[in-house]
């Protein structure tokens, strides 16, 4: 590998902004999820690869 920036090791997710409302998770992505005020649906991604990772965190502490 010659573009050391790029590396991402096994299991690396990058955080994302906290989410309110329905949207499409990506691969390699973490999503902090705030339910408190409404649901939240999550679509994952439409064509997955073996070993992608989606964390979802329960922000607010309010999943039911």
């Amino acid at each position: 590998m010659s573009n050391l920036s790029q590396f991402m090791p096994p299991g690396y997710v990058e955080w994302q902004a906290v989410q309110t409302s329905s949207f499409t998770a990506g691969s390699a992505k973490a999503y902090p999820i705030n339910t408190s005020g409404n649901a939240v649906t999550a679509t994952l991604p439409a064509s997955p690869s073996s070993g992608d990772t989606v964390v979802f965190l329960d922000y607010a502490r309010s999943f039911a």
